[in-house]
C-alpha cells in the first residue's frame, strides 16, 4: 500500500508465504502471462520472460498475434520464438470468469509442462507508474475501461 497508494491493499496483515519453487520448459525460469481484461474480455496478454538475467516482454493478441506494444520496464523483442501456451484458451476462460463485472484487472497464469498455475490479480499494474509505448496505448487501453455510473 504505502509504495503505490493502492488502497486495496492498505490494511493487508505482511505475511511471508513460501512457495514451491518451480520453472517452466527453459528449466531455469518461468514465464509470465498477463492477461489483461476489461469487463470480463481479455484484450492483450503481456508474457514476461528471462527475469533472472535479460527481462523481456511482448504483448500478444488472445490469438497470439504480436502486438507493438511495451512497457518501459521490460524491451520487447518481437523476434523472440515465444510459443502459444498449449491452454491458453484455459487460461482466457478462467480470466474471463475471474474478471466478470470487474472494470480492469489482471489476471496472471503461469503453464508448466502443459498445466496451468495461478499468479496473481492485480488491479493496478506496477502502481500505474509504468507507461506504454507507444505512448497512445495509454489511452486506447484507459478508453476500454468501461466505468459503472454512480446512482
Amino acid at each position: 500500500y504505502w509504495y503505490g497508494r493502492e488502497w486495496p491493499y492498505k490494511n493487508v496483515k505482511p505475511q511471508i508465504i513460501a512457495e514451491k519453487y518451480m520453472v517452466d520448459e527453459s528449466g531455469s525460469e518461468l514465464k509470465d502471462y498477463k492477461l489483461y481484461c476489461f469487463n470480463g474480455h481479455v484484450e492483450m496478454i503481456q508474457v514476461i520472460w528471462g527475469r533472472n538475467s535479460n527481462p523481456k516482454q511482448n504483448m500478444y493478441s488472445t490469438q497470439w498475434e504480436l502486438i507493438p506494444l511495451s512497457r518501459k520496464k521490460f524491451a520487447s523483442d518481437p523476434n523472440a520464438d515465444i510459443k502459444k501456451p498449449v491452454k491458453l484458451e484455459e487460461m482466457i476462460t478462467l480470466a474471463k470468469k475471474l474478471s466478470k463485472d470487474i472494470p480492469f484487472l489482471r489476471t496472471d497464469f503461469y503453464s508448466i509442462n502443459d498445466k496451468i498455475y495461478f499468479g496473481e490479480l492485480t488491479f493496478f499494474p506496477a502502481s500505474g507508474f509504468i507507461p506504454f509505448e507507444p505512448e497512445c496505448w495509454d489511452k486506447k487501453l484507459g478508453d476500454m475501461i468501461n466505468l459503472p455510473d454512480k446512482e
